[in-house]
């Protein structure tokens, strides 16, 4: 596709993306879409009892081993390691934490918490962040 206005730029309404295998070459790239699992939020305010259930449940897809942006939120060890965008968890201060800016940031995120999710990981992050 050329964009020289000059020349034929101009003729061009949509460069659509309409390959006959493109969609499906698109959608094999994508991560897989997490599937809420029946997780039990009202347990201790812990890594090991609730948050690590339910960030390997909602992240682990993209943010496991090897996860996006090198952030692994499948064990508590490298979730308070960070990535390669630094610590995402500062204990007992949500509110500069990267993972509680993007969950409740306006650009919504592949797998975005409710906001009782938000709640409760808040306040685990506002209580230091604990293992166990």
């Amino acid at each position: 596709f050329c964009s020289n206005s000059a020349c034929h730029g101009i003729d061009w309404k949509y460069a659509g993306l309409d390959a006959p295998e493109l969609r499906e070459t698109i959608l094999q790239t994508l991560p897989p879409t997490p599937t809420p699992s029946a997780i039990n939020l009202t347990g201790p305010l812990t890594y090991d009892a609730t948050i690590g259930p339910l960030f390997k449940s909602l992240c682990g897809s993209c943010h496991g081993e090897d996860g996006i942006k090198n952030l692994n939120l499948t064990t508590y060890q490298t979730t308070m390691k960070g990535g390669i965008d630094g610590q995402v968890i500062v204990p007992g201060n949500a509110s500069a934490s990267l993972l509680i800016q993007k969950q409740s940031g306006t650009t919504p995120h592949f797998s975005q918490f409710t906001s009782e999710e938000i709640k409760i990981v808040t306040d685990w992050i506002n209580a230091g962040a604990p293992e166990k």
